[in-house]
């Protein structure tokens, strides 16, 4: 659905969204480790979709540490390359990697890697960043973990 645009701060989402799979990510022997600015300026968001995108990167980067890992989630202020003041939501996990010919291949639909699934999770992300003006990278090396980079708009 088109989002319901309203203030709001990124930090807390982010941080109720770790906080939401903090149970599931220790029963699998994953410690998160934040770096969050503790001052992030409010931008103009849907609250449940900015949820949503958070949860379908940490719920990935999950799945990538079967055995267990670290995640790590940052966001602080920056000023992009096109020099527009933006939040940067980083989540990096130390899982599996993503070969290097199918970064390209996990936004699109219905594509996946896994068993179970859709292949939609990113597909999503990437639309409700679209639609907030916001943007999305991926950069992973194999065998030693992939990192997302969220980058919005402050409004």
């Amino acid at each position: 659905p088109e989002p319901a645009l309203q203030k709001c701060g990124i930090a807390q989402i982010l941080e109720g969204t770790i906080s939401l799979v903090s149970v599931k990510a220790r029963s699998q022997g994953i410690t998160i480790r934040k770096d969050i600015d503790a001052v992030l300026p409010e931008t103009v968001a849907d609250k449940e979709q900015m949820r949503q995108v958070f949860l379908n990167v940490i719920l990935n980067a999950m799945e990538s540490m079967p055995d267990g890992g670290a995640l790590e989630a940052g966001a602080k202020s920056i000023e992009n390359k096109k020099g527009v003041s933006a939040i940067e939501i980083k989540i990096k996990d130390s899982g599996c990697g993503i070969p290097f010919e199918m970064i390209k291949k996990v936004s699109e639909p219905f594509f996946t890697t896994k068993t179970e699934g859709t292949g939609l999770g990113l597909f999503i992300t990437s639309r409700i960043l679209e639609r907030h003006k916001g943007s999305i990278a991926i950069s992973s090396e194999q065998g030693r973990g992939t990192t997302v980079s969220i980058e919005l708009p402050i409004v």
